[in-house]
């Protein structure tokens, strides 16, 4: 036990934990209010774990991460975040490159499914779809992922399979950070492979 925590606070002392603004109403959710942005794509208020990244992400760098959720967790979510973009006083970057969010089934009636999305400044979210959940049962406990980044795409890899693929919309190198959020127990590990070029 004792070596599990000493992971644990090892784990968190590399990590900014981010508090989100006190709003003082109770909606989970934050709206994106742009009159010129056409997604009513809502992001959950929530702290977040941050890592800056030390180096800038290339072609064939990767990350890997291992996390222990919650007892019936109800989502997780991945963001990469772009040129430390984070507004003041908040937690949600102006732009993200990469957002990956899986929510969790509920109840019998709910469906679980995983959104792929990337922010962009001041135009807001892009159009979200809705993909079925393909990497993770809906009661599993732990986490064991990788973001690859590849010549076109960002690859969400489980196991051995990249479940999902997602297209660049920022240069890669323009991604420094790393955000992650939901029901988390704990993470247990964050690695950056890096290729040396």
């Amino acid at each position: 036990m004792e070596n599990c925590l000493k992971t644990v606070n090892n784990c968190l002392d590399i990590f900014t934990s981010c508090i989100p603004k006190d709003t003082n109403n109770s909606n989970n959710s934050t709206a994106v209010n742009n009159p010129n942005n056409n997604s009513s794509y809502k992001l959950p208020k929530m702290s977040y774990y941050t890592l800056h990244l030390p180096t800038r992400p290339k072609v064939d760098d990767e990350i890997r991460i291992k996390a222990k959720l919650k007892e019936r967790p109800k989502e997780f979510i991945i963001n990469l975040c772009v040129d430390s973009a984070l507004k003041p006083d908040d937690d949600e970057a102006a732009m993200i490159a990469f957002h990956f969010r899986t929510k969790f089934k509920g109840h019998p009636n709910d469906r679980s499914y995983v959104v792929l999305n990337c922010k962009r400044g001041l135009n807001g979210w892009d159009e979200i779809e809705e993909i079925e959940n393909s990497w993770i049962d809906d009661d599993a406990e732990e986490i064991e992922i990788s973001l690859k980044f590849a010549k076109r795409e960002i690859q969400f890899i489980s196991g051995e399979s990249v479940e999902y693929q997602f297209e660049h919309q920022y240069e890669i190198q323009r991604i420094d950070r790393l955000q992650i959020g939901g029901d988390l127990d704990y993470i247990e590990e964050v690695a950056l492979r890096y290729r040396k070029k």
